[in-house]
């Protein structure tokens, strides 16, 4: 069967144009998908994206059944790029897989989490963590069972999708993680990478704005004084004391009116903006996106100015900043920290699988010093001593990888991978196994 034709603007990603995967496969002649349906069809079902389902976004993610979780923020990013990718006649499967792929290699306990795993990597001179990088390392190396080796090898315009959704930072190495991609541009190489882009920012006021209001740690009142919202309602025909009177009889109403006026003029902006930059920039065809690296999918300037002063000055000091989010935060940090510190001392603490990984690294990192010396890793400090009493678990619990600041080895990116796969609740789960007596810790 053929697959079906659809007619994209000319300066959409295709099959056709795309750069393909790292590694050439044989697609079924009877398989009717497109390449990158494909590809959204194995991040669906990785266990990475399983595993959003426990990860928090802002509130803790056991806290309500009600609260967004990273699986439910990345459905509605592919939901509203769905939107915006139809309006502007683009690869609305591109946008579906790296909207479902984004947010793969976030660490448990939200942003706090990618924190400090962050400073933990500083801490021993390895380059840090982000969550975009981490996603790369999950579709290109740590996902296992669909292919015979690692990885979901998916297409270049996916990857750089991923990638590109956030900005990049100095102190990462890009070719660790993907060797591929372009190490010069700042923004997505496709006009669907950019619509993911600005589309996981509209996410996040839309479903922050409603976790705030119904976990009562944003006020409707503060809500309806800020700029942005007052230029949003007159448009939605809603006006402030009838939301008031609203929320006090049927507050999910009231939130689901506002909520949906967000989305919408965020979107509608969007649109109108990239629509307007399609021409003025004379982008008629996929080349014309490729050579530019700049931002073709924006919001309007006076829309975009409200949605910083938005999030800076009023989500982020009243929701993100809240004493009870804080606590959240606080309790994150320590058991990611407190988790490290005890898989740092016995490697042989980590699941099975992230065992072999670690076993694997320091194999390779003895291996790569060889030349200096034979019993010991060649780093000064290191107090391993002989890998085959390691491997057979009689180094009295010194680890190859327990040195000083400056002298870690590769098991510690494996114990920092073990960490970053973990949902909330198997952190939660692994802490009181590793620190709490067994019969609260449920072993």
């Amino acid at each position: 069967m053929e697959p079906l034709t659809i007619n994209f603007k000319p300066y959409a990603m295709t099959d056709e144009i795309s750069r393909g995967r790292r590694e050439k496969e044989d697609i079924l002649s009877a398989d009717f998908r497109s390449q990158f349906q494909h590809d959204r069809d194995r991040i669906i079902h990785s266990k990475a994206f399983r595993r959003l389902e426990s990860k928090t976004q802002v509130v803790i993610s056991h806290e309500s059944d009600h609260n967004r979780k990273r699986l439910t923020h990345s459905l509605e990013v592919m939901q509203m790029s769905d939107s915006i990718a139809y309006a502007l006649g683009v690869n609305i499967f591109l946008t579906q897989a790296i909207a479902l792929g984004h947010d793969l290699g976030h660490a448990p306990y939200g942003h706090v989490g990618e924190r400090t795993l962050r400073e933990i990597l500083k801490d021993h001179d390895l380059p840090g963590f982000k969550h975009n990088y981490q996603s790369l390392l999950i579709v290109n190396k740590l996902a296992t069972g669909y292919r015979d080796d690692a990885g979901l090898n998916l297409m270049y315009e996916t990857r750089d999708g991923i990638l590109h959704h956030t900005d990049l930072r100095d102190d990462i190495v890009l070719d660790y993680y993907d060797p591929e991609l372009d190490k010069k541009r700042k923004y997505p190489a496709t006009i669907e990478g950019q619509i993911v882009r600005i589309v996981d920012e509209i996410a996040q006021r839309s479903h922050d704005t409603d976790d705030g209001l119904r976990t009562h740690r944003v006020a409707l009142h503060e809500l309806l004084m800020q700029p942005i919202i007052k230029s949003i309602l007159p448009v939605n025909k809603l006006n402030e004391s009838d939301l008031i009177d609203l929320f006090k009889v049927d507050q999910t109403k009231a939130i689901s009116k506002i909520v949906v006026a967000i989305i919408k003029a965020y979107v509608l902006d969007a649109v109108k903006m990239s629509c307007g930059n399609l021409k003025s920039m004379a982008i008629k065809k996929y080349d014309d996106v490729r050579k530019k690296d700049n931002l073709i999918v924006t919001l309007s300037p006076k829309f975009k100015k409200m949605d910083i002063d938005f999030r800076d000055n009023f989500l982020r000091p009243n929701f993100y900043g809240h004493y009870e989010i804080k606590r959240m935060d606080a309790r994150g940090n320590y058991f990611i920290r407190q988790l490290f510190k005890a898989f740092k001392k016995n490697p042989g603490q980590l699941p099975e699988n992230d065992y072999e990984r670690f076993i694997a690294a320091v194999n390779n990192d003895l291996r790569a010093n060889k030349l200096r010396t034979e019993r010991k890793c060649g780093l000064d400090g290191c107090v391993y001593e002989a890998r085959k009493r390691y491997v057979s678990g009689e180094a009295k619990n010194k680890c190859p990888i327990q040195k000083k600041k400056g002298q870690a080895c590769e098991g510690i990116r494996v114990i920092i991978d073990s960490l970053a796969g973990m949902t909330d609740r198997h952190a939660n789960l692994e802490y009181s196994r590793l620190y709490l007596p067994p019969e609260i810790s449920r072993m």
